[in-house]
């Protein structure tokens, strides 16, 4: 949380992420999610789920959205997304999937302009270096 949010913003911020999935870039999404989730404000500081939402846009249902009764008996559900629990995403285990096959890749602007920054070593396979003969 403390990566994301912004100085000047309010005390309790929420980041809200929503995202929209289609088989191809060109084709209507399939599925939309959305994700919210804040600091906890008290105690350990955790950060929470505020809000989480699948919604099947070809068949206009919605087969999460929480927190729900559940998440009100049982606050601590709330640190974790349902997307990251396998008995919990059977119904749209393929956003979990595409998800899943992501790789983060943080760039240092400073090293990719000034390459003498970062090491003489390349890393085999890297995307972002390539030796020209």
């Amino acid at each position: 949380m403390t990566k994301l949010r912004c100085l000047l913003a309010r005390r309790d911020p929420e980041v809200l992420i929503e995202v929209e999935l289609s088989e191809r870039v060109d084709e209507p999404a399939i599925w939309r999610y959305t994700l919210a989730f804040k600091s906890e404000g008290k105690g350990r500081q955790r950060v929470v789920v505020s809000q989480e939402k699948v919604e099947d846009l070809r068949s206009r249902k919605t087969p999460l959205d929480r927190p729900d009764d559940q998440d009100k008996l049982d606050s601590e559900r709330l640190t974790e997304t349902s997307l990251e629990q396998v008995n919990a995403n059977k119904d749209f285990r393929e956003i979990a999937q595409f998800f899943g096959g992501l790789t983060y890749l943080h760039l240092v602007p400073q090293l990719l302009k000034h390459s003498e920054l970062g090491g003489s070593a390349l890393l085999e396979g890297d995307p972002f270096w390539t030796v020209v003969p």
